[in-house]
């Protein structure tokens, strides 16, 4: 069965970029547009890992996982944060409310699908 994955970003281009490498890559993906649109989807259908940007507006990649993680049924759902971001004091709250991984944008397509299999333990 293929794994199943939730892009989370703000940017359409960035949403469309990950979701075709994902799925090239034999993943189902689906998309949200930010935090609470997250929150409504992964209640909504069983998720393998999420894949979310920092900066949104409603509801930011950070809070959102700070959500999830407070959630029986997905507290344990892996989360990559893929943003712009190059700051160790987020990268700390990251890790620390319980991120599995963390890529830099640009994407770069090998990048992302080495992480994604190394979390999923693919």
């Amino acid at each position: 069965m293929r794994k199943k994955v939730l892009v989370v970003d703000d940017s359409a281009s960035t949403r469309q970029s990950v979701s075709m490498v994902l799925t090239r890559s034999g993943y189902a993906v689906s998309t949200a547009v930010d935090g609470i649109d997250a929150l409504r989807k992964i209640s909504e259908q069983e998720i393998d890992l999420v894949i979310t940007e920092i900066n949104m507006p409603n509801l930011d990649g950070l809070s959102f996982t700070e959500e999830i993680r407070q959630q029986q049924r997905t507290c344990r759902t892996p989360v990559i944060i893929l943003t712009i971001e190059n700051n160790d004091e987020i990268k700390g709250r990251a890790k620390k409310i319980g991120a599995s991984e963390w890529i830099e944008k640009p994407l770069k397509t090998d990048g992302l699908i080495g992480v994604v299999e190394k979390v999923l333990g693919v």
